[in-house]
């Protein structure tokens, strides 16, 4: 005699959500991703203050300017220095970064005179010029 029973789907929808729960707790707890060799230039822009707080504190400490430089080249292809002084004012309204603002606001200062340096030595960091170019030229003669 063969029963006609009609199984329910619980058992399927049992394992389903145990698997789901094994598999979330085994990739957050057991096996999270970890993160090695990223550029700084995919950094977010809270790190990327952090990443300059770090490079303008090791100026300070060891005055390579050109050691500092590529550190920034790393973050920003070419180094937009409109752009690094928009993060320093961002920096000093943020209480985390008060205290050494000074040494960020000195560091930029000495980035953009090594820049310049380097634009008149004819040593072009491949940043873009901040020259503002004239709309219209008149015709020579």
């Amino acid at each position: 005699m063969v029963e006609n029973q009609k199984k329910s789907p619980l058992y399927l929808i049992t394992g389903l959500v145990l698997g789901l729960i094994l598999g979330i707790f085994y990739g957050w707890v057991i096996n999270p991703t970890r993160y090695v060799d990223i550029s700084p230039q995919s950094l977010l822009n809270e790190q990327k203050k952090q990443y300059m707080l770090l490079i303008s504190q090791s100026y300070q400490a060891n005055e390579d300017i050109g050691r500092s430089y590529a550190r920034i080249k790393q973050m920003m292809d070419p180094v937009d220095m409109d752009q690094l002084r928009t993060m320093l004012l961002a920096m000093e309204m943020d209480n985390d970064y008060r205290d050494q603002f000074e040494v960020m606001r000195n560091f930029i200062n000495d980035l953009d005179g090594y820049i310049q340096a380097m634009r008149i030595s004819g040593q072009t960091p491949n940043i873009p010029m901040t020259t503002p170019i004239p709309a219209e030229t008149a015709p020579s003669p």
